[in-house]
């Protein structure tokens, strides 16, 4: 009876600890790591500012809400509804905050900004009057990344990359590469990270919601044929190969529909064998129907599939 109370003591401690002490302890850490990052921006003639950081424990995420970065002056820069930091475990997690694990040494991370705003004092000119003839008051993105390494088998795997624009679209890119290395600093942007890996799946997708409609109105408005949209891909089909290029009315088919009633585009290719990332820049300027071949492409318009390759 004694060891039966003393255990249930244990795991109502145990309890206690893992969903009240430990998480509170994380977010009070978070909360001074923000403060941190406040005070090196400000070197910079920046102003960070933030409502408050919360700790989700089931699932373990982190959201900074109201996060905002300011000019000197106090000029509102960019606003977001909040970031959320999630996709890590419960150590890593109290690492980040204690100071003793950067951001870009996590082996996988997930970062969701929702409603990111651009103040439009800062937008070009050019963007500016875009955004207005295309019908949006204003730039609100929702931007995602997610990404998890396998460093046993050097596998990389980009689950998202995504940029959505409110009322607009989304574009989206999935990867899978082999032979990868985690450099030191991991920066998405910098392709020349990826040089000695292999490519063995990607894809990228847009889903519209209202810009190609808009600027399908745009373009009549302007008396801007239909034809014109459809240019790039004939133009496209006429550089290959003509014994390997798919017949050139099904993809202008394909791509009138999208036009005239836009969904979605998805280009995917899923090589039989692991392309090195170094080669398909070379492929590219040298045999670029080889290149086509061994990527193996897949074109999905409006969830119809389109052959843009006709194999031997």
């Amino acid at each position: 009876m004694k060891i039966k109370v003393i255990a249930l003591s244990f795991l109502i401690t145990a309890f206690l600890s893992l969903n009240f002490v430990v998480p509170q302890l994380i977010q009070e850490h978070l909360q001074a790591y923000m403060s941190e990052v406040q005070q090196n921006a400000i070197k910079y003639g920046i102003d960070v500012t933030f409502e408050d950081v919360r700790l989700s424990y089931i699932p373990l995420r982190i959201r900074v809400n109201g996060l905002a970065i300011n000019t000197s002056k106090g000029d509102k820069v960019i606003s977001t509804s909040n970031v959320d930091f999630s996709n890590w475990s419960l150590s890593e997690a109290m690492g980040v905050a204690q100071g003793e694990i950067d951001l870009s040494d996590l082996t996988k991370l997930k970062i969701a900004i929702h409603r990111l705003e651009l103040n439009e004092q800062y937008l070009s000119p050019r963007v500016q009057k875009a955004l207005a003839e295309l019908g949006y008051e204003k730039l609100v993105l929702n931007v995602v990344s997610d990404y998890n390494y396998k460093s046993e088998s050097k596998d990389f795997y980009l689950n998202e990359l995504s940029v959505e624009g409110f009322k607009m679209g989304k574009i989206s890119v999935t990867a899978h590469l082999t032979d990868f290395t985690l450099p030191e600093a991991f920066d998405l942007k910098d392709l020349s990270q990826f040089n000695e890996s292999s490519v063995k799946e990607f894809s990228v997708e847009y889903v519209d919601n209202s810009l190609v409609t808009n600027i399908r109105t745009l373009a009549q408005k302007n008396n801007v044929p239909l034809e014109s949209y459809l240019a790039l891909s004939r133009k496209s089909d006429s550089n290959r190969d003509p014994a390997n290029a798919t017949d050139n009315s099904e993809i202008t088919s394909g791509l009138r529909e999208f036009v005239n009633n836009p969904r979605s585009v998805k280009l995917a290719v899923t090589p039989e064998k692991e392309i090195p990332f170094k080669d398909i820049s070379l492929m590219m300027m040298l045999s670029p129907n080889k290149l086509i071949e061994s990527l193996q492409p897949s074109l999905q318009i409006n969830g119809a599939t389109v052959q843009v390759f006709k194999g031997n």
